[in-house]
């Protein structure tokens, strides 16, 4: 793991619509309090979030593009280029990219269905609905292609892509360390 440095000392972040960026996004359809942030030596910015985790991001946090997604105060998503950094003085360290935010994921429903996913894996051996999938796969007779280009069309319908990346990047770590645990 690389020491981080911190160089400038604590620094607030901002989006582009003036507001101050106060969460990180997390995959888990939640969001973590940022304490401050700081510039690295190698001139990256990062955030501490003040707690076991070390600083940077959780294993969870949504990264959209291989950027992180902050949330500003007013809950409106941006990402990490998109942020100005400032000394708590208000003195600019670096201005921010004008970018628009983040389309919002619809969160009222990926919350609900996680509700229910939670309420249904119990002791349940079959989750709820997973017949009704493989009944119309069969009569549609999609095969396994067919199924990711409706299960893509869902995340994105939805709204989960934010989510559901997370959710991979988690697996690819998974897998990653499981296959170094072989060699």
């Amino acid at each position: 793991m690389t020491k981080k440095f911190k160089i400038l000392g604590d620094l607030v972040a901002f989006s582009p619509a003036g507001t101050e960026i106060v969460n990180t996004l997390e995959g888990n359809l939640s969001t973590h309090s940022v304490r401050h942030f700081y510039r690295d030596e190698d001139g990256s910015f990062t955030h501490e979030c003040g707690d076991d985790y070390d600083d940077g991001n959780y294993p969870d946090t949504v990264a959209i593009g291989g950027h992180t997604a902050y949330c500003d105060s007013n809950g409106a998503i941006w990402l990490e280029p998109s942020l100005t950094y400032k000394t708590e003085s208000g003195k600019v360290i670096r201005q921010g990219l004008d970018m628009p935010p983040v389309e919002e994921p619809n969160l009222d429903f990926a919350l609900t269905l996680g509700v229910n996913a939670e309420k249904i894996r119990g002791d349940v051996t079959e989750p709820l609905g997973e017949s009704d999938w493989e009944a119309t796969c069969n009569a549609q007779g999609w095969n396994e292609a067919s199924q990711v280009i409706h299960l893509e069309g869902f995340i994105r319908e939805m709204g989960l892509m934010p989510i559901f990346a997370a959710y991979a990047k988690r697996a690819a770590a998974e897998e990653s360390a499981d296959a170094a645990a072989l060699r």
